[in-house]
């Protein structure tokens, strides 16, 4: 599984990841399946979001549903 980053600003489709990295603002255009997240700043997913663990200082929006497995971090959670 490959592994994605976003550093700044910057948009990811959907899809199948081991580790998502976003360091600023970020969007998902669709379903987003990852063995982890890590969010420093803002992240917005516009399909399903299937994360197995979190970590977030900053801002998560989930327009659909969410499976979030461990959460570690101080996190706004939007649409969860």
């Amino acid at each position: 599984m490959q592994d994605t980053r976003i550093d700044g600003m910057g948009t990811i489709a959907g899809g199948e990841y081991g580790s998502v990295k976003v360091s600023g603002m970020g969007k998902c255009t669709g379903d987003l399946t990852a063995q982890s997240l890590s969010v420093s700043g803002k992240f917005t997913c516009q399909g399903k979001l299937k994360v197995g663990k979190l970590t977030c200082s900053g801002t998560l929006s989930v327009h659909r549903s969410a499976k979030i497995g461990q959460v570690t971090g101080d996190c706004v959670r939007q649409g969860l």
